[in-house]
């Protein structure tokens, strides 16, 4: 009987130390996807063409409050064939971007968009060159 409360209260106190272990997840670095496309215009309407090799940078304000998150955040970014370039960073911030690319005709484009980058959060941005 004894030995069965050891064992019983061995258990408890693995399962009560294993549900502390499993709840302290370290925090995510946020990141941001950012898809560079242009429009075409078809038989049917306008269509968004991604743009592989586009250039997307980081546009600090001129007041930047944070000037060491140019540090942070790694630009310029290419993007891939899909058009999408990542993001990641070990700080929370919003951060303006800037795209120059192509369309099919040779015909450099620019756009720009805002991302918002927090713990744990992956942020998706689409940015339309014009």
């Amino acid at each position: 009987m004894k030995r069965l409360k050891h064992i019983l209260s061995l258990f408890i106190l693995l399962a009560i130390l294993g549900g502390f272990l499993y709840s302290c997840d370290e925090d995510k670095n946020p990141r941001a996807v950012v898809t560079v496309v242009y429009n075409k215009l078809t038989d049917t309407g306008f269509v968004q063409i991604p743009v592989g090799n586009a250039r997307v940078w980081f546009n600090p304000p001129e007041n930047a409050s944070q000037p060491d998150i140019v540090k942070y955040v790694k630009v310029p970014e290419l993007t891939d064939i899909r058009g999408q370039a990542e993001f990641e960073t070990n700080t929370e911030a919003i951060i303006e971007l800037i795209a120059k690319g192509e369309d099919s005709t040779g015909t450099t484009k620019e756009g720009a968009g805002v991302i918002v980058l927090l713990k744990n959060e992956t942020y998706y941005e689409t940015i339309i060159l014009e």
